[in-house]
Order: C-alpha cells, then structure tokens, then sequence
C-alpha cells in the first residue's frame, strides 16, 4: 500500500515538475519570438544587434537550462524525455 502512495507521489512531483518546465520553456519562446520579430522590423542598427544578442542570450539560457533540468531529473531518478 505504501508503495503506490509513493508511486503516486513520485508521478504527481514529475507531471508538476514537467509542466513548470513547459511553461519555463513557452515564456523564452515568447521572448525569443518578440525580440526576433522586433529585429527584423527596425532599421536602427544598434537596435537590431541589441535585439539579436538579446536573443543569443535567450537561447543559451535555455539550451543550458534543458541540459541542467534533465541532469537534474536524471540524479532523481526522473526522465523527462
């Protein structure tokens, strides 16, 4: 009996975890959208390199963050893939 408790708890802590990550991950794709789509509509320069290492940054952060998140999960015993 205790058993599916902790099956269960261990299943509700992965769906949470899974969709915190979900939502993480759909907040930079917003960002990176926005900014990538105001790059391409200035014509200032110095805005469009702001705008495009902007961007660099943001899809670093979460390319990082799927390393980081997965290794994490994995030291749990939790895989998301």
């Amino acid at each position: 009996m205790l058993g599916n408790a902790r099956n269960s708890c261990a299943a509700g802590e992965r769906l949470l975890m899974c969709e915190g990550d979900h939502r993480i991950r759909g907040e930079f794709a917003s960002a990176i959208h926005l900014d990538s789509t105001a790059a391409a509509q200035t014509s200032n320069t110095v805005i469009k390199i702001a705008l495009c290492k902007v961007v660099k940054v943001l899809r670093k952060r979460t390319d990082g963050d799927r390393e980081g998140m997965g290794a994490a999960f994995r030291r749990n015993g939790v895989d998301i893939r």
